[in-house]
């Protein structure tokens, strides 16, 4: 009967181990195709000042691959794993040193 208990305990702890796995490669995962790293540059290019109105703003980011109307949702997504994970914290404020962005 140990065996079977040693299984199972196994198979559980495994299990939690996957979802926790699961979890963070999540926490990594693009939104609308943009990445942490990508984010951040973006994020930096917008808050520069250099573009005279959000129209502008928009256009310059379809260039960049960003799909019309989608920001708001990169930005809360991206904004949401910062406040939820001290891995992403760690890494956007990395990236954002690297960008020159005082605050995000």
């Amino acid at each position: 009967m140990g065996f079977l208990k040693d299984l199972q305990a196994t198979m559980t702890s495994s299990s939690h181990a996957a979802t926790h796995a699961a979890t963070a490669d999540l926490q990594w995962a693009p939104i609308h195709g943009v990445d942490l790293d990508r984010y951040a540059w973006l994020f930096a290019q917008l808050h520069q000042g250099r573009f005279a109105s959000a129209a502008e703003a928009q256009q310059w980011l379809a260039t960049q691959g960003v799909a019309p109307g989608t920001w708001a949702e990169i930005h809360a997504g991206w904004t949401q794993r910062t406040n939820r994970s001290i891995e992403v914290s760690t890494r956007y404020g990395m990236l954002a040193s690297q960008h020159n962005l005082i605050s995000c």
